[in-house]
């Protein structure tokens, strides 16, 4: 990109440049200054013509439409440089033009401006060509350029040599790779082709290892040497180094790693290893190599006083971590052993070390001593003096915490201080300026069996905001800003506690709300003075000149409409310049999911007088993908699910797909067709179409139907949606009591309109820790909706979350349903009613065997659900969690037959093992009052929390 002044100087140059137009470049030629002299003065000196047409020369439509959007020179208006000028920064700026020229001409009504745009090919994709002697995948990984991006000359020939690079890691260190860009069809559109000529494989000649033990160089050693010998440390090196064989650096590179750690580990902590000689005879294609080990001194290291062997230390020492025996290495070993030793339960363990130099001031012997102690639980935390912070808010603040009955605690030195200053804090951010832990004490009390952490706080005198006042320029008054409206914004508002460094973060705060505002160099200053009554804050503020956004260009769309950008752009020209709308525009185009690169900048200079103009710069991500996964839980057994889909069909954002879900017990093919912006709206609207069957506990069910469903996003923890359903369902192999079953209640057809409400406050629904899920759904079925039966549902979930401390997590689900058959319905379709069961509702019943049972123990369903759940998540160890928990419930057949006695009991306990998916879980529950004919235990398999 050109600066700023050239970008000016080449303005006033190309503007009175005349001749036909130079044919279109794959990539930008270079300025050149040496027409500058002779043209700035005339050009500003031209005589004032108006423009009387302008047009665009370019290669594709596209590029012609984009470079249209960049003009800033108007028809009928006098010829402007500074227009010129700003059209050409401006085309210059799109992603997909290297080079543009204006050429004026003569018009019967004055001028006729030409734009002369060169594109800029992009990448379309990268082609090997030559002999390539290892594989294209291998290679292709090691470039950096990805479809979309820019074909410039530095771009293809860095390219070209990490290509090089990857060939001479590999072993070819006479290769050449020489880089050609094919443009066929879409001149915007190119391939890199890379022709790689690799030369013979580089082979290793003469191999040796000197090494140097103490000062003394023995060079080629046979036997043991200090410790050391050529067999142990060509054998570390884990490369076969004989005469002939293939050179490769990279594994040179991974063998010298492995040989300085294995040195480290026995104890040659000056031990260096490199390369001394690396000489190749060009002719013959062989290199000949001498590996340097100065191995100097053999350190006599020693940690005394503890029962683990000196390999489970290595990961915890500095010393074999950075492999160095320095003593700040040492005095970091010293603390990691604390640190370690108070984390396992010695409150109080003593680490010492010495060490001994040898002549040149190296530690050649060092002794870690460690005495453990005793172990013990911090059993108590107790806060002295102070009072006006209640001790729920000391002990949220702070990191240590008191053994519980599922938590057995430590006390760690390193956490204790950084208690004390959190408390200090704490203090200050409430007013308290002057408040100081004075005195802080850790004894082992024999009366509480374990360790008393005590704490005495010093709060002094707390100061409150008596005035916030900002004082403003009348610029700032006339542009119609309420300044009662910034003192809202400020955390030190009147009546407050005063910290004096929100003062500084208050003013930060106020400078990016006038930034957000247009105002981009507004200066703030706050200052305070402490009065009798508290503490005056004055906010100097000169808000400078307002800004607004002038043009929005877009460009790199070569598929996606324009308007599908510019609706997700939370600004438009004439809206105030902000920051904060330039990156929620970014981070709203990247949620569309159809971009993988999205640059919202501007392109008009800092020191421009002219509102800026933006550019919104995207890349398109591959327009179709697939998706597929697998799975085995103790329900549906083994699992598979594929996926098939266009995510921007005709350019308008919409999401088309085909997907289907195999199991033992499932069988699902779906379509979707997905419209994020209905009507021009922000609602999300989805039509799909599917086919599924299922098999029950008593029968097994088909489903063939369509749906229609609108999501409005109210803000972004409530979302509702509102769908129409249509579905025939058929029941199969009912092994139900026939009598307990009207015809109708087999095969049916559900026409339906239901609305949901979902909220949602869980930063992490994989695996919340806390916040709260709640829904609310209601559907009807009737036949003015098409449906053969008639019936109302109502269901609604609430869970909660909340962690305890120390990762503990308490979470709560309840659900409850209700079905009401009317007009001349009394009962609610078979496969439309309630079951529970398994290993997400109560889990001492399978899958769908709680509720109502027929004469041979057969489940069919109800009118009425309540299920509640209550898990206990205690971490256990590294991603290993266990579960406790409890859930309780069943199924009714109506209101009439809901009555406590029916009230069914789990409890059970569960492991968990965190992935990047959510959790593998196995669970066992039993059923605590069982029946007769019941299981007491079930043991469940399965991916992600139960709720």
């Amino acid at each position: 990109m050109l600066g700023a002044a050239a970008v000016a100087i080449w303005a006033l140059v190309s503007a009175t440049v005349s001749g036909p137009p130079p044919a279109a470049t794959a990539a930008r030629a270079p300025w050149t200054p040496t027409a500058a002299s002779t043209t700035g003065a005339a050009a500003r000196q031209l005589p004032s013509e108006r423009v009387a047409a302008i047009s665009v020369d370019a290669p594709s439509a596209g590029l012609e439409r984009s470079a249209v959007e960049a003009i800033v020179q108007v028809v009928g208006a006098p010829y402007s440089i500074d227009a010129i000028r700003d059209s050409l920064q401006n085309l210059l700026a799109l992603p997909d033009i290297a080079d543009a020229q204006v050429i004026r001409s003569d018009h019967p009504r004055g001028l006729h401006l030409t734009f002369v745009v060169s594109p800029q090919p992009r990448l379309r994709q990268v082609h090997l060509t030559g002999d390539v002697p290892v594989s294209k995948s291998q290679l292709r990984r090691s470039l950096s350029i990805a479809p979309g991006d820019p074909l410039t000359e530095e771009r293809i020939w860095a390219e070209a040599e990490r290509l090089q690079q990857a060939l001479a890691d590999r072993g070819y260190s006479l290769a050449s790779v020489e880089p050609r860009v094919l443009i066929a069809g879409d001149p915007t559109l190119g391939t890199l082709a890379l022709a790689v000529s690799p030369g013979t494989l580089t082979r290793l000649g003469d191999f040796q290892i000197q090494v140097q033990i103490q000062d003394d160089i023995r060079g080629e050693i046979q036997g043991e040497t200090g410790g050391l010998d050529q067999g142990e440390l060509r054998t570390t090196l884990g490369i076969d180094f004989r005469a002939g064989q293939p050179y490769r650096p990279d594994e040179l590179d991974l063998g010298i790693e492995r040989l300085q750690r294995f040195l480290i580990e026995k104890h040659y902590f000056f031990a260096r290893v490199a390369v001394l000689e690396q000489a190749i005879d060009l002719q013959a294609n062989i290199m000949d190599l001498v590996i340097g080990v100065e191995a100097g001194p053999v350190v006599d290291f020693e940690v005394t006083g503890l029962d683990q062997p000196e390999d489970e230390l290595h990961e915890v020492l500095a010393v074999f971590e950075f492999g160095t025996v320095d003593d700040w290495a040492l005095k970091d070993s010293r603390h990691a052993l604390v640190r370690n030793l108070q984390q396992q339960g010695y409150w109080k363990p003593l680490v010492s070390y010495s060490r001994e130099r040898d002549e040149q001031g190296r530690n050649v012997r060092v002794r870690l001593r460690v005495l453990r102690g005793r172990q013990s639980k911090l059993q108590k935390i107790e806060f002295v003096g102070g009072g006006s912070i209640p001790e729920s808010v000391l002990r949220a603040a702070i990191r240590s915490r008191e053994s519980g009955f599922l938590s057995s605690a430590r006390f760690v030195s390193e956490w204790w201080s950084e208690d004390q200053r959190a408390i200090e804090a704490l203090y200050r951010r409430n007013g308290y300026l002057e408040a100081q832990v004075v005195d802080s004490a850790v004894i082992n009390d024999p009366e509480l069996g374990g360790l008393l952490a005590r704490v005495e706080i010093r709060e002094g005198d707390r100061t409150v905001v008596a005035n916030a006042k900002i004082g403003v320029e009348s610029i700032w008054t006339t542009a119609g800003v309420d300044t009662e409206r910034l003192i809202q914004e400020l955390q030190l508002r009147p009546g407050e506690p005063f910290n004096p460094r929100w003062v500084r973060r208050d003013a930060d705060r106020l400078r990016s709300l006038l930034a957000n505002t247009g105002y981009r160099h507004a200066s703030v200053t706050g200052v305070y003075e402490l009065t009798e009554p508290g503490a005056v804050i004055t906010y100097a503020v000169q808000p400078g000149e307002r800004s607004r956004v002038g043009r929005v260009l877009v460009a790199g769309n070569s598929t996606t409409k324009a308007d599908v950008i510019r609706r997700a752009l939370t600004f438009v020209p004439g809206s105030p310049y902000s920051l904060a709308d330039i990156l929620e525009s970014q981070s709203r185009l990247y949620r569309l999911g159809i971009f993988d690169r999205v640059d919202v900048r501007s392109v008009t200079p800092e020191h421009a007088s002219s509102d800026p103009t933006l550019l919104v710069a995207v890349r398109e991500a591959p327009r179709m993908f697939v998706g597929y996964g697998g799975g085995i839980d103790s329900e549906e057994g083994a699992r598979a699910r594929l996926s098939l889909g266009h995510d921007n069909l005709f350019g308008r954002d919409l999401q088309a797909s085909v997907s289907t879900r195999l199991s033992l017990r499932e069988q699902r093919v779906q379509g979707l067709l997905v419209e994020p912006y209905l009507f021009g709206h922000r609602l999300e609207s989805t039509l799909s179409a599917y086919f599924e069957s299922d098999v029950e506990q008593s029968f097994d069910v088909e489903r063939l139907g369509v749906s229609f469903q609108i999501l409005k996003r109210h803000t972004p923890t409530l979302t509702s949606n509102l769908r129409y359903t249509y579905r025939r369902v058929k029941t199969l192999n009912v092994d139900i009591d026939p009598a307990l079953l009207k015809p109708e209640d087999r095969s049916t057809t559900v026409g339906a309109l239901g609305y949901t409400f979902i909220r949602d406050t869980r930063p992490d629904p994989i695996d919340p820790r806390e916040g709260m899920y709640h829904t609310a759904d209601v559907e009807i079925a009737t036949g003015a909706l098409g449906s053969a039966t008639n019936f109302a549902r109502l269901f609604g979930r609430s869970f909660f979350y909340q962690e305890l401390g120390g990762g503990v997590v308490l979470a709560i689900a309840l659900r409850a349903g209700l079905e009401l058959p009317f007009g001349n319905d009394d009962s609610v379709p078979l496969a439309e009613r309630f079951f529970a069961g398994g290993s997400v509702t109560l889990r001492g019943f399978g899958l769908d065997e709680a509720g109502p049972l027929d004469v041979n123990g057969r489940a069919v369903g109800g009118e009425v659900l309540l299920i509640g759940n209550v898990e206990l998540r205690v971490p256990l160890r590294d991603k290993i969690g266990g579960v406790l928990f409890a859930d309780f419930g069943n199924v009714f057949s109506d209101l009439n037959g809901v009555t406590l006695g029916e009230i069914r009991e789990t409890l059970g306990f569960g492991l968990r093992y965190h992935t990047p998916v959510g959790p593998a879980r196995i669970d066992v529950g039993r059923l605590i009052d069982r029946r007769a004919g019941e299981r007491s235990f079930r043991l469940f398999v399965s991916i992600g929390h139960t709720f």
